[in-house]
């Protein structure tokens, strides 16, 4: 007959042999052979001090198969290609103008908007906001055209993002909200694309979590942001956290 018994309270120095189904466990665990404890059921819950003395595990964190807590990376992360943008064309955007679409002068299998200098330009997006999120980390990967003037304002431009929402069984927003980014540097070296990130709380731009939302990216004029010459628009990332 197979032992298996059901053990409810062992006391301080006790020794169990066999498999055994542990309940409502308090204290400590220990085993005598090999420093393993094996083929035990836990029933309920194990107490997170027991795994690596419970060092950086909260609500946000989980269990590693190196033994160690973690934190969770992020809830979703989308990559939109410069393809797969939308083309804001109508009064029904925030800016009615589209960054046309064209290959990389230099390198010309890659697909990129173009931003005119001379004028501001958008693309579009639509992006559902997890029920979970607290964060939208947004990268811009793109880069200068022509080589820009050393210094600034000639290397900067300041990204502009417009939001409106798109709620479940409600009329989706007439108007647009718009939050502008922190200025980026663009390098004189053209021939590279730069990874640009920011981190924003969806409590900064006015998001709701478990809400669809439309998008638009926007970067504006030399005149208003100091860049000379086009940029170039690969891909935008977004990650929620």
């Amino acid at each position: 007959m197979a032992y298996n018994p059901i053990i409810t309270q062992v006391e301080s120095g006790g020794t169990v042999l066999g498999p055994l189904t542990i309940e409502n466990f308090t204290g400590a665990l220990q085993a005598t052979k090999s420093g393993n404890i094996y083929n035990i059921n836990l029933v309920s819950n194990l107490p997170v001090s027991y795994l690596n003395n419970g060092t950086n595990a909260s609500a946000s964190t989980f269990w590693r198969g190196d033994g160690t807590w973690s934190s969770i990376a992020g809830l979703l992360t989308t990559t939109l290609y410069s393809s797969q943008m939308d083309f804001p064309n109508n009064s029904d955007w925030a800016i009615n103008n589209g960054a046309g679409i064209t290959t990389d002068p230099t390198n010309s299998s890659l697909i990129v908007r173009v931003f005119d200098d001379t004028e501001a330009q958008g693309v579009g997006f639509n992006s559902f906001v997890p029920s979970s999120a607290s964060n939208l980390t947004i990268t811009i990967i793109g880069r200068a055209q022509t080589a820009p003037a050393s210094g600034s304002p000639a290397t900067k431009i300041v990204p502009t993002l417009y939001k409106r929402a798109i709620p479940n069984n409600a009329a989706i927003a007439t108007s647009w909200t718009s939050y502008t980014m922190s200025t980026i540097s663009v390098p004189t070296i053209t021939s590279y694309y730069g990874y640009y990130s920011q981190t924003i709380s969806i409590s900064t731009l006015g998001l709701t979590a478990g809400q669809l939302n439309q998008f638009e990216l926007c970067i504006q004029a030399a005149a208003t942001q100091g860049l000379s010459g086009n940029f170039l628009l690969m891909a935008v990332q977004l990650a929620w956290s």
